[in-house]
């Protein structure tokens, strides 16, 4: 009879740590996949500034029948995401630097309290 194989909690720790990097490397590859294809689909004019919105509000009303969420957002919180979105579309590389910065800086905020 064979021995169980023995793994250290180092090499579990590798391990999974690798795992968890190839997963945000997949998530980052499919935000510029789709990046890349919104952004093509707008300056075709197949995709507007309208559409988007909407398509957030549709979500939401999906998740909300789901039940992922309890209500729907504020048409402000819409509009935020709206423009997020839509900076990445339109390649907005000034506006998109000014709102990651402002991500880290309430995300440090947080982290300090």
């Amino acid at each position: 009879m064979q021995m169980p194989m023995q793994i250290s909690l180092d090499e579990v720790l590798s391990m999974l740590l690798a795992r968890v990097d190839s997963l945000a490397f997949n998530d980052e590859n499919l935000k510029t996949k789709f990046n890349i294809l919104a952004r093509a689909m707008y300056r075709k004019g197949l995709i507007t500034d309208d559409d988007v919105i909407e398509s957030i509000r549709e979500e939401h009303r999906i998740l909300m029948d789901l039940g992922v969420i309890q209500e729907m957002p504020t048409e402000d919180v819409i509009q935020t995401v709206a423009e997020g979105i839509l900076q990445w579309i339109k390649g907005d590389v000034e506006a998109i630097k000014k709102a990651r910065s402002e991500e880290r800086r309430v995300g440090k905020e947080c982290r300090s309290r």
